[in-house]
């Protein structure tokens, strides 16, 4: 089963103004080490967004994109 929050950070760190989407997964990894080590968040992070990302949206409660 699949965790009910999935948090999608988007953005290119290489890019600075970019960089919010990563930055924030960084922060979020911390912040939610129970939460994910319990499996009810997930965290993905990617340059842009792609078709293929819909199927990482199947079965969520809820997913937050940064």
């Amino acid at each position: 089963m699949r965790p009910p929050l999935l948090v999608v950070g988007v953005g290119n760190p290489s890019r600075g103004d970019d960089a919010i989407g990563p930055t924030a997964l960084e922060r979020l990894e911390v912040a939610l080490a129970d939460e994910i080590a319990r499996g009810e968040v997930e965290l993905l992070g990617d340059f842009q967004l792609q078709i293929e990302h819909a199927l990482d949206l199947e079965g969520r409660l809820r997913v937050f994109i940064v």
